[in-house]
């Protein structure tokens, strides 16, 4: 029977409790990260216990796939790899050793092979035996293939080295006496003995940075009599550094057992070192601008924080999202748009001190993080603004691009933190909202972060999740209103987005269409209503008092230059056997703005589906009078309210009279939209407007 302890608790119990938290705690810790924890059973085949969930990301498996029954780690390794990894481990358990390490190959689910280093961690049983083995796995393929390909750079270099006897030095500790041969000479650029060396005058050669370090291992492997290998920066007769591999053997010793006399090499490594800097700037530095990445940034914030709560002081983080940077990007090329970042860089980086760093996060997005701020909340706010400030104003200023000059100007989000924060990810998630306030407000300018900030983003990320559950559910409506031909005929309706509310309001398509591109669900609603305006259609085929009228749905730019919308239209099309005329499509003349070839071309596409095509919010703007001739439109649509409050009834009527006569040359119908008042209608029949809609003739209305 299980005996239970003083608390009541059995060690089986506490065994496993222990256990669950200990994954949980690894979970936690390593699901995310570069760090693949794997547990394997000392049985045959080596099944798993345990993997973690990142797995995935490293060989393709599930963490579940790993877990199954039959599956067997050992069937990953390498074949060559296989017998000594074993033996390994065999051996280190066998001599009791708490940890060690290996580096093997590991074959992915797509069966490519990659290097894997692992340290692990056995684990007894209170008898003594091994239960389990706990792996914590880094992929070291890029690393091996450098390191492969350095080693034979070396292999190489030794060959000829030894082929010409070159690159040996000799230090005899009678008289102090250094040695070099003639490669050794040569290798920092000096003449053949170009003057007399002996151990201190080769420490004034050594670089300041690995003097004390390579001095101390040197003493440490002649005292033990064994060979070293020392990796330092020598003073080349041109006065740069190089780094140099010096190996060595203490080769002679007196009867007093002290050494006499140490040979050894001189390897130029400058090569690989470089190969190593290019490695680490890839993985810690942006390609394109120079500037640190996102991870290096997080590890600055980590520290920057805690040095922020040992000093009392404050500090800045500054996202940075240049303005309207996707349009000069796709109109004068990624060439000319690559260009602009690297200088948008060099400017951002000439703005503040040399211990503040400037990273690119991706795409247009830029970080700057500001340290020893003023331990006083308004005082560093003030010169954090100063600072901002500054940016503003150096891209505010023009940028020479293909011989012309170009402006971008960017919004500012500034979030302060002291030591108190507890994470670099809150952190930047602070300067991101702060930014989208600033670009709120207009644009060029600058926002810090508040509170009220978080629960305004809270909001919209909450009204986001109940607007992707409404569309889910069938909670969102269209509501009518009706379209009204000559003689106060019904010709049709125009389709009005509504979203009920729980206190029994209702939310307009200018909230729910803003709602919706802020939680990335636009394309998502263009097809629910598209789907429900079809829908409407169908019943209203076999109704007496719809069955003749005209549909008009809104079509927002999103949704009309989304790819597979002409596709997803027919498809609905003829999901509801619908004469396609019976459907007009409402293209905002915004959308048609710097796009009209592509708006040229996806119109005509649309067309050739039969639909009927409607330009809203027409206005006399010359760029779309030049274009309506080449478009296949049926209609415009004239905001009347628009007209009457801008111009009042005269200027209306004027305006409402070279429309009508533009159009007419075109022979497009005109539909005056917006119409409130009697006198407005009145207008509207008197100038001859094909048709009318409005609240003069009553709300919208659920059909």
């Amino acid at each position: 029977m299980e005996t239970l302890d003083q608390a009541g608790h059995s060690p089986v119990g506490e065994l496993v409790r222990h256990l669950r938290a200990q994954q949980a705690a690894e979970r936690k810790l390593f699901d995310g990260g570069p760090v693949m924890v794997l547990v394997w059973l000392p049985e045959d085949g080596w099944p798993l216990e345990y993997a973690s969930a990142n797995v995935a990301a490293q060989l393709g498996y599930t963490a579940r796939e790993m877990l199954a029954p039959g599956f067997r780690y050992a069937d990953l390794v390498h074949p060559d790899d296989l017998e000594r990894v074993g033996r390994e481990v065999s051996e280190r358990v066998a001599a009791g050793l708490p940890e060690y390490e290996q580096s093997y190959r590991l074959r992915g689910k797509d069966g490519c092979w990659r290097w894997f280093y692992d340290f692990s961690r056995p684990e007894w049983d209170r008898n003594g035996r091994v239960v389990r083995i706990r792996g914590y796995l880094i992929d070291r393929t890029r690393h091996k293939e450098a390191e492969n390909a350095l080693q034979e750079s070396e292999r190489r270099l030794r060959l000829a080295q030894a082929a010409s006897g070159a690159g040996i030095w000799e230090w005899q500790f009678a008289g102090d006496r250094v040695l070099w041969d003639a490669l050794c000479w040569q290798m920092l650029g000096y003449e053949d003995q170009a003057f007399a060396m002996d151990y201190t005058r080769w420490k004034t050669l050594v670089h300041p940075d690995d003097s004390l370090g390579a001095l101390e291992t040197l003493r440490e492997q002649l005292a033990r009599a064994q060979a070293f290998v020392i990796e330092l920066r020598l003073r080349r007769a041109d006065g740069a550094w190089q780094w140099t591999e010096v190996r060595g053997k203490a080769v002679e010793a007196g009867p007093d057992g002290q050494m006499r006399r140490v040979l050894g090499t001189h390897i130029d490594i400058s090569a690989r070192k470089a190969s190593e800097e290019k490695i680490e700037r890839m993985a810690f530095y942006d390609t394109l601008t120079g500037l640190p990445n996102r991870r290096l940034l997080l590890d600055r914030i980590g520290q920057a924080i805690a040095g922020a709560r040992r000093a009392g002081r404050q500090g800045a983080l500054v996202f940075v999202d240049l303005d309207r940077f996707k349009q000069l990007n796709d109109t004068l090329g990624h060439e000319m748009g690559d260009a602009m970042l690297v200088e948008v860089a060099r400017r951002l980086q000439g703005a503040v001190r040399a211990s503040d760093t400037v990273a690119r996060l991706g795409g247009d997005e830029f970080v700057v993080m500001l340290t020893g701020l003023p331990g006083q909340a308004r005082a560093a706010a003030l010169q954090a603004e100063t600072v901002v400030q500054g940016m503003l104003a150096e891209l505010a200023r023009p940028v020479q691009l293909g011989g012309h000059q170009r402006y971008t100007g960017a919004s500012f989000g500034v979030a302060l933190f002291d030591g108190r924060l507890a994470d670099a990810d809150t952190l930047i998630r602070r300067a991101d909202m702060a930014m989208y306030h600033a670009k709120r407000a207009g644009r060029h300018t600058l926002r810090f972060f508040d509170e009220a900030m978080q629960v305004a983003f809270s909001t919209r990320v909450q009204g986001g999740q109940a607007l992707r559950r409404a569309l889910a559910e069938g909670g969102v409506e269209l509501h009518f209103e009706r379209q009204f031909g000559r003689a106060r005929q019904v010709a049709g309706a125009e389709a009005l987005l509504r979203w009920p509310r729980r206190d029994g309001g209702m939310l307009r398509a200018r909230e729910v269409l803003a709602l919706a591109a802020e939680a990335g669900l636009s394309v998502q609603l263009g097809r629910y209503l598209l789907d429900a305006a079809c829908a409407t259609l169908a019943r209203w085929r076999s109704d007496g008092e719809h069955g003749h009228w005209q549909l008009a749905l809104n079509v927002d730019a999103v949704q009309l230059y989304h790819p597979d919308f002409p596709r997803e239209l027919a498809v609905s099309l003829e999901r509801y056997a619908l004469a396609p005329g019976r459907l007009t499509l409402e293209v905002p003349e915004g959308a048609l703005a710097g796009r009209e070839e592509e708006a040229q071309a996806r119109l005509k596409a649309l067309a050739g589906l039969g639909v009927r095509l409607s330009l809203d919010n027409f206005s006399l703007a010359f760029a779309t009078i030049a274009q309506l001739g080449s478009l296949p439109l049926s209609e415009v649509k004239v905001d009347c309210r628009q007209l009457w409050a801008l111009q009042g009834e005269a200027g209306a009527r004027a305006l409402s009279s070279a429309v009508l006569a533009l159009c007419a040359t075109l022979r497009l119908l005109v539909v005056a939209r917006n119409v409130d008042t009697a006198a407005q209608y009145a207008l509207c029949e008197e100038m001859g407007f094909h048709a009318c809609q409005g609240r003069y003739f009553g709300d919208a209305e659920a059909l």
